[in-house]
């Protein structure tokens, strides 16, 4: 008796220790993952609101610059259509609508553009706007149906969206409000793969309690108790016991909207008794077995547990947030009885496959916001030309070469009024070569016995589109670095087609680029972010043309020192949406 006593006492102590540890191990990994949701959560909404800021910035258009001709609010809705359609491919949005004055001519439209006075079909009033203007708003909308000729359907959906109305300081009325949409069943699928079983509950609520997104359909749109929502807004980021189970709280910083996962109380039991009853057996061998025969089969558990807790001891959640796991406890399916490891084995194993697929959904929404940010370097080109313009004008004035100085300004005039005049992203080829051959112009009036081009191009090609401002840095680098002292540079641009690409080369006859530098250069196109200290122009160039690449870089470039240097453009064959042959 006085022998097992102590046993006893011990066994309790073992079991209340094992109990506290494997909850808090549960709980720490179900919190980690709903930390990888809500992140990937933010990453997703984010897109949405970096869209929403391009929006607000393609809407002050017409704000700013107000139009009475039908001409320039056609031009309007055109630029404002082709950006909501570049958006709606980066980031796969549902909708983007606009909601404008009726007078605009395009408020009729019926597919993105509607008028103010249909906002009711999304439960809104021009009322309930005013009361918050120009900050986002974001909110579920259930129960939305599209145009048909737009969606092929008259099914109804449900939406979260982000939305803002803009409304002038003199004015009573609102001038525009759009909506960014995604379909609510994308963040609930998101909701249910983070969750390591049935019984464990993830969903969204708004600040009010209301929740926006569930994996059960049938919650969608219903309130969370009064008690409940109190402790949500007392514990926004630690787990916390209410009504038998744990609440696994994290508050979206781009929504404001709070992430919650309950985990009962019942799963936490049922997967730390895999534990205590490996103790207890255990303990009862001790007592019944001989000490040969228990130390041996107490061996044989433990090595089990040593590689459980070496892979586990590996894994730290600050230094795995920015990497795949590369973590597997060695269990094998195959076996005919699965032991209680073996099952807290999979269940891990479980986990860590769906981290590294939340972490591999991060990466993909990372890449595509950096394709919106691609498209801001360019406005640091023309600030660049300018000054190279300005400088040779300037220079011509020094040596007393008026008429060669006021010709320039003519011309650089021209350009400027041809590049201003056309303000999409995307232009025509005949467009964009107009501009190359204003540039060669410019820069003859220096070199005019140095200096000499020639364009070919397959036929009908100049109505398909490229980015603007792709083939003046590169002649601009061809007249730079290849003018030899005493010799005629000759330019030579073709335009052709490839099988699903258009290709333009630019070749020259000058100075040429040791390999060295060709390699360097090559290097810096290869990288992810653009160098804006070295090869900026190219880098540029680079980057812009390869959101319009079917998988190939934007740029390719060969040279031989002493040979001269050809610049080679590949983008996607692309149209504009009223061009016709």
């Amino acid at each position: 008796m006085i022998a097992i006593i102590p046993l006893v006492v011990i066994s309790l102590l073992s079991y209340q220790l094992s109990f506290k540890i494997a909850r808090d191990g549960i709980l720490e990994s179900v919190t980690y993952s709903s930390n990888q949701l809500n992140s990937s959560l933010a990453n997703r909404f984010e897109q949405m609101e970096y869209a929403a800021n391009a929006m607000q910035y393609y809407m002050y258009t017409l704000v700013l610059e107000p139009s009475h001709s039908i001409t320039s609010q056609l031009d309007k809705y055109s630029y404002i259509k082709n950006n909501i359609s570049n958006l709606n491919y980066t980031f796969h949005f549902v909708n983007i609508n606009v909601y404008t004055r009726p007078d605009l001519l395009f408020s009729n439209q019926g597919i993105n553009f509607f008028k103010l006075d249909e906002l009711s079909g999304r439960g809104l009033s021009q009322a309930d706007l005013q009361q918050q203007l120009n900050r986002m708003q974001w909110r579920l909308f259930p129960g939305q149906r599209e145009p048909f000729v737009k969606s092929g359907s008259t099914a109804s959906r449900d939406y979260l969206s982000v939305f803002n109305a803009f409304k002038k300081k003199a004015s009573s009325q609102l001038e525009y409000v759009y909506f960014i949409d995604i379909d609510e069943r994308e963040i609930a699928r998101l909701l249910a793969d983070s969750s390591p079983d049935p019984s464990v509950q993830t969903y969204i609520v708004d600040s009010s309690g209301y929740i926006v997104s569930h994996p059960d359909l049938t919650k969608l749109g219903t309130m969370i108790g009064t008690d409940m929502m109190h402790t949500v807004l007392n514990n926004p980021s630690s787990p916390v016991s209410f009504n038998k189970t744990q609440l696994i709280i994290h508050h979206n910083d781009i929504s404001g909207w709070y992430v919650i996962t309950e985990v009962p109380d019942t799963y936490i039991r049922h997967h730390t008794n895999v534990l205590v009853n490996i103790l207890l057996v255990m303990i009862l061998l001790v007592v019944m077995i001989a000490l040969f025969a228990s130390l041996f089969i107490s061996n044989s558990l433990s090595s089990k547990v040593r590689r459980m807790a070496k892979v586990m001891s590996s894994f730290r959640l600050n230094d795995t947030h920015h990497q795949i796991l590369e973590l597997h406890m060695p269990v094998s399916t195959e076996k005919a009885y699965l032991d209680e490891l073996d099952q807290l084995s999979l269940v891990f194993n479980s986990m860590i496959h769906r981290i590294n697929d939340n972490f591999r959904t991060m990466l993909v929404m990372n890449l595509q916001e950096e394709k919106l940010k691609f498209q801001l370097l360019q406005s640091k080109i023309n600030p660049h030309f300018l000054y190279n313009i300005l400088e040779s004008i300037k220079t011509c004035q020094s040596l007393g070469r008026i008429d060669e100085a006021n010709a320039m300004i003519t011309r650089l005039a021209k350009f400027y009024r041809l590049i201003l005049k056309k303000g999409d992203e995307l232009i025509t080829i005949r467009d964009e070569l107009e501009i190359a051959v204003l540039y060669l112009e410019l820069e003859k009036v220096n070199h005019s016995r140095s200096l000499t081009w020639n364009i070919v191009q397959a036929e009908q090609s100049e109505h398909f589109l490229i980015p603007k401002f792709t083939l003046q840095p590169l002649i601009e680098n061809s007249i730079r670095h290849g003018l030899r002292s005493g010799e005629v540079l000759d330019i030579q641009i073709s335009v052709e087609y490839g099988d699903e690409d258009m290709i333009i080369s630019v070749r020259d006859n000058g100075t040429g680029m040791p390999a060295a530098k060709l390699a360097d250069i090559r290097t810096s196109l290869g990288r992810k972010n653009a160098d804006t200290k070295r090869y900026y122009g190219i880098n540029n160039v680079h980057k812009r043309l390869s959101l319009y690449s079917n998988g190939r870089s934007g740029l390719h470039i060969d040279s031989a020192e002493g040979h001269g240097t050809t610049v080679s453009v590949f983008f996607q064959q692309m149209l504009p949406d009223d061009e016709e042959f």
